[in-house]
């Protein structure tokens, strides 16, 4: 949450200023949660990350088939490769985020107004650059359900471990 004074003190003058400014309004209504509890995994990007919930069983408004919030996550920072059983999908608003979808495949980078969709128990991983990324996200189907990573995401022979979740 730190990085937002960042983004939104930054001009937004492209196709998508109407529903950055729209985002950037709901900032402050949404459930902001740090749902990951400090491991090895998310120790490094933890004081970067920051998950706002605004429809969702955590959310604002309950809902217990989709998630639909606002997502940040601070420069040059990598949340590391995962996977989790619901879809999900990211709207970029601001930031030129780099994501990973596969665990063999190249990052690409996204510019505002990209959408980028993670499909059930695909690897994927973000990293920013000097930039903060800023954006929208929704899950759908297997909400409930657990992320997981392995160290090696494309040895499918290698067990999943699973992120440490904080308990508050």
């Amino acid at each position: 949450m730190k990085f937002a004074p960042i983004v939104f003190d930054a001009a937004h003058e492209n196709e998508i200023s109407e529903l950055m400014s729209l985002a950037s309004s709901a900032f402050g209504l949404v459930r902001w949660t740090e749902f990951y509890a400090e491991d090895d995994w998310s120790r490094h990007f933890l004081p970067c990350f920051a998950n706002g919930e605004g429809i969702g069983p955590d959310g604002r408004l309950r809902d217990n088939k989709i998630i639909l919030g606002l997502f940040l996550l601070g420069p040059n920072t990598v949340y590391p490769s995962h996977a989790h059983p619901a879809e999900e999908f990211y709207l970029v608003l601001s930031g030129d985020p780099e994501f990973q979808v596969g665990a063999k495949k190249p990052y690409l980078t996204q510019k505002p107004g990209s959408v980028v969709l993670h499909h059930s128990n695909v690897s994927h991983s973000i990293r920013t650059s000097d930039h903060p990324f800023f954006g929208i996200f929704g899950w759908r189907g297997g909400i409930h359900e657990r992320s997981w990573y392995r160290n090696d995401m494309s040895d499918e022979t290698e067990p999943q471990k699973f992120p440490k979740i904080s308990k508050g």
